[in-house]
């Protein structure tokens, strides 16, 4: 009988890490702080909706994540890699000393011309192509208990799942509360972050509206 002997790598882009840690970890101030969701009205058509709210989450998920990920490495806990000047490069954590920018952009990080090469050795110009090891992302942060490990976890499959339920929520029903949505996200394998972020971006404005529910 054959076997499927596929490779798979332990090795995940930043940006995946990036928006797994940012449905784990709890940062007020950086959520706070996030600009709001772009809202479908102000926008002529799905396609660049999609594209904004793409955009606008993977910039949340920077705000919210990377102060940790980036501790991580600094202290080199956190196993780190990319291209630069042509060739794989671990990511050192002093490089981090020497960003020209605070955030990385995707899974790019560029470094100040002067503050790089007072660094031994010294860090490239640009860090592309970042990914960290997967394991030990998740030996820092587990996932919890209904929540979706990265190798589960998949942005598309979430957002399916609640334009679904939307879709086919009977009528004659009384429109799910926020609580009723992360219970029964965690039943069908996700946060109850990922219930909170679908149902800011996809719910009705009817389910939305304040007030004493059944169930609540």
């Amino acid at each position: 009988m054959a076997t499927d002997n596929k490779y798979t790598s332990n090795w995940i882009s930043l940006s995946k890490a990036l928006e797994y840690v940012a449905g784990i970890v709890t940062d007020a101030e950086a959520t706070a702080e996030a600009e709001p969701a772009p809202k479908r009205k102000d926008f002529e058509g799905t396609e660049k909706w999609v594209k904004a709210m793409s955009f606008w989450t993977e910039k949340r998920n920077t705000a919210i994540a990377w102060p940790h990920i980036r501790m991580v490495i600094r202290d080199g806990k956190l196993s780190a890699r990319g291209m630069g000047d042509g060739v794989e490069k671990e990511l050192l954590g002093k490089w981090l000393s020497a960003l020209a920018f605070d955030e990385p952009e995707s899974d790019i990080l560029f470094f100040n011309e002067e503050k790089r090469r007072k660094v031994a050795p010294a860090a490239p110009d640009i860090l592309h192509s970042i990914e960290v090891e997967r394991t030990q992302l998740e030996k820092f942060w587990p996932a919890n208990k209904g929540s979706d490990s990265l190798t589960q976890f998949s942005p598309a499959k979430a957002r399916k799942w609640y334009q679904d339920r939307v879709a086919n929520w009977p009528d004659a029903d009384f429109p799910p509360s926020r609580k009723q949505d992360e219970e029964s996200a965690i039943e069908a394998g996700f946060t109850s972050t990922v219930a909170r972020e679908l149902r800011r971006e996809l719910a009705p404005k009817t389910w939305r509206e304040k007030g004493r529910r059944p169930g609540t």
